[in-house]
């Protein structure tokens, strides 16, 4: 509505300029027709008109503006609140074709532990404690390889990648089996406590692994130029983790 009385302004403003230019560009023949008072009036008429019409845009634009900016604040505003209740409610990205994030499965694990999950605290923080684990060993193995040089051994980092994968898998069960049960039941404890010992007792197994990985580079890093048998043993390695994973 205000839009259509803007231009309706903005039109009005155009007819009143046109009507004023008229009245100069006849300013002889209307001195003629009706005299120097008669063309004073026409002159100040049409020039009353034109300051009106254009101070009546100029009011309905800001008017316009103003209400535009004020739509865009609140949208902002809106934005701002959807986007802090997003931060605050706790939510697990739990894919299950897709990669799993583990800083957010992290957090996630932090949140419920001093929330819904309270209770469990002491199970969550171990499981934390794997996932921080995890992280280290992926920062020490980046270290490792940016420190020699060697681009050609970057596909050890995705078998990091994968058993850090494998790891959330088993954080994304415990997830999913606490919320299918009734944590306050007292029959409900033997069986999440098995779930806990399971998933940390089989993802510290994997870090294991990968730390003796890490382990066995570095010695093949170490040894360049001195033992062939090193590479061999890396080798071995990997196929050990890969294949732990994918027996699971």
């Amino acid at each position: 509505m205000k839009k259509g009385k803007t231009i309706a302004a903005i039109i009005l403003t155009a007819a009143a300029a046109a009507a004023r230019i008229m009245v100069e560009q006849r300013k002889e023949d209307l001195i003629i027709e009706k005299g120097i008072s008669g063309y004073r009036t026409w002159a100040s008429t049409s020039t009353a008109l034109l300051i009106a019409a254009a101070a009546l845009a100029a009011i309905l634009l800001i008017l316009q503006f103003s209400d535009a900016a004020r739509k865009r604040r609140e949208e902002e505003a809106a934005g701002r609140l959807a986007a802090e209740a997003a931060e605050k409610s706790p939510r697990a990205p739990l894919s299950v074709d897709g990669v799993m994030n583990p800083g957010e499965i992290r957090n996630f694990l932090i949140q419920q532990g001093s929330g819904e999950w309270r209770k469990y605290r002491g199970n969550l923080g171990q499981c934390v404690d794997v996932m921080d684990d995890m992280s280290d060993c992926r920062a020490r193995l980046h270290k490792l390889l940016e420190m020699n040089g060697a681009d050609t051994l970057r596909d050890t980092e995705d078998v990091l990648r994968q058993v850090e994968q494998y790891i959330c898998r088993n954080m994304r069960k415990i997830i999913n089996n606490l919320s299918a049960v009734d944590i306050d039941s007292p029959d409900s404890e033997p069986k999440i406590q098995k779930w806990f010992s399971e998933c940390i007792s089989d993802s510290m197994q994997k870090l294991d692994k990968v730390n003796e990985f890490i382990v066995s580079l570095s010695e093949f890093f170490n040894s360049q130029g001195e033992d062939s048998s090193s590479l061999d043993m890396l080798d071995i390695y990997k196929g050990t983790i890969l294949e732990s994973i994918a027996r699971e």
